[in-house]
């Protein structure tokens, strides 16, 4: 963030494009055995009963980064990972440079 700063603060921009897998927003019902995937010795059960938890505390920590880069002046996307990539980028590169920073 510090490096995005001050490319910005040189008169810069800065495009942060967040993949997010589908499971992650929709895990499955019933009970699976998550895995972080930066790092597989981090698992745990996730169920019907922890998975309102689960998607509070993801939601919060998407919504933490979204609002910390913005803060930052970058220009924040979020995208699925199933979502065709010729859209993502036509979504980003379709917004006025001003309003990038705003997304």
């Amino acid at each position: 963030r510090r490096a995005a700063r001050a490319h910005i603060a040189a008169g810069g921009e800065v495009i942060v494009a967040h993949v997010v897998a589908r499971l992650e927003l929709e895990p499955p019902h019933g009970t699976i055995l998550a895995t972080d995937p930066e790092n597989a010795a981090l698992a745990r059960p996730l169920s019907d009963v922890t998975r309102a938890a689960y998607r509070a505390a993801f939601d919060a920590w998407r919504g933490d980064v979204a609002r910390r880069w913005r803060e930052d002046g970058v220009s924040h996307h979020e995208f699925v990972d199933d979502e065709p990539a010729d859209v993502v980028v036509r979504r980003v590169v379709s917004l006025p440079l001003g309003a990038r920073a705003r997304a």
